[in-house]
């Protein structure tokens, strides 16, 4: 249980204020809990779910940040336009060492900005694609494979109502990925997950 910390809850008619998370999220699992944070972009999940993943580190949650794209549609001056991704990807290491993420724990899909409706579903791919994994390629071959690493208790994704397509897919892949994550479809990604994680989502450009 973290100190200072005061956790409210709006339920039905009522607001619920507790020190203890553990009254809050169900299936509480102490040094168990691992949580996985999935964005489409690097600045996603500090911008729609900043404090959640605050929350996490600071009740001892194994924490992790995945980032689908390579933000190359991010530019706001020209000279940037070659540069953007590898200066965005920078900015995200430095932001989330400064959260209190540990480096390993920040991870890049390298899926192209603003063009992921190609990469729905799972093909296979030629190696030396920047997203391929095991011979493959797609958001239902990244996202298994990642969830099939960190096995994680809890996942925080996108809401399906944000304005951004880019949220919107992430949100439909990742939920069909925990499906697959789940069964013995495609070994070469990993031995499936045990449980299915509680899903969280949070809003970026929507309220």
């Amino acid at each position: 249980m973290s100190q200072g910390i005061t956790y409210y809850r709006r339920t039905a008619g009522a607001t619920q204020s507790t020190a203890n998370i553990a009254e809050l999220l169900p299936n509480w699992q102490g040094g168990r809990e691992c949580w996985m944070f999935v964005s489409a972009h690097d600045d996603d999940i500090v911008t729609g779910a900043g404090l959640t993943f605050q929350t996490g580190l600071a009740e001892g949650a194994q924490v992790h940040a995945v980032v689908t794209t390579d933000g190359r549609m991010g530019y706001c001056k020209f000279t940037q336009r070659r540069l953007i991704s590898e200066i965005r990807q920078s900015e995200a290491e430095r932001s989330f060492q400064i959260l209190g993420l540990p480096a390993d724990n920040l991870h890049f899909l390298n899926f192209p900005d603003c063009n992921l409706n190609p990469y729905r579903g799972r093909h296979f791919a030629t190696i030396g694609d920047p997203t391929e994994v095991e011979g493959a390629s797609g958001l239902q071959n990244a996202y298994p494979h990642i969830l099939r690493q960190i096995r994680p208790t809890r996942v925080f994704l996108p809401t399906i109502s944000d304005l951004h397509p880019d949220h919107r897919i992430v949100n439909e892949e990742l939920l069909i990925s925990l499906f697959h994550a789940q069964g013995n479809i495609w070994p070469e990604l990993g031995p499936p997950i045990e449980t299915i994680p509680a899903v969280y989502e949070y809003a970026t450009y929507c309220d």
